[in-house]
């Protein structure tokens, strides 16, 4: 059962998904209420909830008129308003779980790369990260590898969003990886240990182990908190070299570490006879290295915002051209990933949110 991030559970709404969990994050606007979930579940003292709480009812706020604005805008405007709708709600998300150096947050940490583009392609070179700034922080809550001042594709970055992988699969022929994270904590001997396992999914419906290369480079703390214990047909399994004399010790290690090897945000959630489920999944090309979910959705969002609003010669060429589906597809599908991401990271539990009629 998923735990990662906080509790696992399902509630039901006559909303759509996505309304329900603004209309949780609306909530946040309350600095009373922040601060108390800032304290009693991300594990503040009391005095650094109290001032971190009305920096994130701020950012909160502020991402959530954006996205009220966002959702009448045309097609050729609504990136810019997603893009500022997702950063307020990642530097919340910064400030909440206060990765190392976050009080760097008051900068992009990105810098546009379409400035030298004449068209825009798959191969396009759209952006590079910086050394500081709000988009490398909010990476290093998902993955202990920096890409301070690396340079991205667009098509690299827009293979680590799942919900476009129909359109590069059959428009684009591209072919993609899907790597599903399975974790839990187990007995041993008396004591307890945390373990986490990747299995490839192919398309013809099989698992195989993922390959140990690719995802020990994409998570190093597989290398330096983990050794491998199986490498099997279906999948490759690490255990933690540290044990725990209680369970809930090594849950608390294990859900900390998680945060750098589940891909929160690239999950995926389905009905089943046993109730609704989620699993945890990578996303990528194949010869690129893997990008988690969120940062890919933050970075995504700043270079189509940097188009709409710098470059309109480059938009209409992008239009006119097969990779228009690419950037109506993710403009229709980032708020559905992004928001609720967020929403359950902020109030650290992972909550599925269905129709009455599911339940």
């Amino acid at each position: 059962m998923p735990g990662v991030v906080g509790k696992f559970s399902v509630v039901s709404s006559a909303l759509s998904p996505l309304s329900a969990h603004i209309g949780y994050l609306r909530h946040l606007k309350n600095t009373g209420i922040t601060k108390d979930i800032l304290r009693d579940r991300h594990k503040l003292s009391n005095s650094e909830a109290q001032r971190s709480a009305s920096l994130v009812s701020a950012h909160v706020g502020q991402g959530l008129e954006f996205h009220i604005q966002s959702v009448t805008a045309s097609n050729t405007i609504r990136p810019m308003l997603q893009y500022y709708c997702y950063l307020n709600l990642a530097v919340a998300t910064i400030l909440a779980f206060k990765p190392k150096n976050f009080e760097q947050y008051r900068r992009h940490g990105v810098e546009d790369w379409t400035f030298a583009l004449s068209k825009l392609d798959l191969s396009s070179t759209v952006l590079k990260v910086k050394k500081t700034g709000a988009v490398p922080l909010f990476h290093s809550i998902f993955s202990g590898v920096p890409i301070t001042n690396q340079s991205f594709r667009f098509g690299e970055i827009i293979a680590s969003f799942h919900m476009c992988n129909a359109e590069l699969t059959n428009q684009f022929s591209k072919t993609l990886v899907r790597y599903r994270v399975q974790e839990d904590v187990k007995e041993i001997s008396g004591m307890w240990f945390s373990e986490y396992s990747f299995s490839e999914q192919l398309e013809d419906g099989s698992n195989r182990g993922a390959p140990r290369t690719k995802i020990e480079k994409a998570m190093p703390i597989l290398i330096s908190q983990y050794r491998k214990v199986s490498s099997g047909s279906e999948e490759t399994a690490y255990r933690s070299k540290n044990s725990w004399s209680t369970e809930k010790l090594a849950r608390q290690h294990h859900a900390k570490n998680g945060m750098q090897l589940i891909n929160y945000g690239g999950h995926a959630t389905k009905s089943s006879a046993f109730g609704i489920l989620q699993n945890y999944y990578w996303h990528g090309a194949p010869r690129k290295p893997l990008l988690p979910t969120l940062p890919s959705t933050l970075m995504m969002a700043f270079s189509l915002a940097s188009i709409v609003r710098y470059r309109p010669k480059l938009l209409e060429t992008a239009i006119e051209s097969p990779l228009s589906l690419l950037m109506d597809s993710f403009s229709a599908e980032s708020d559905h990933v992004f928001i609720p991401s967020i929403r359950n990271l902020l109030y650290r539990e992972e909550m599925v949110i269905s129709s009455r009629e599911v339940i």
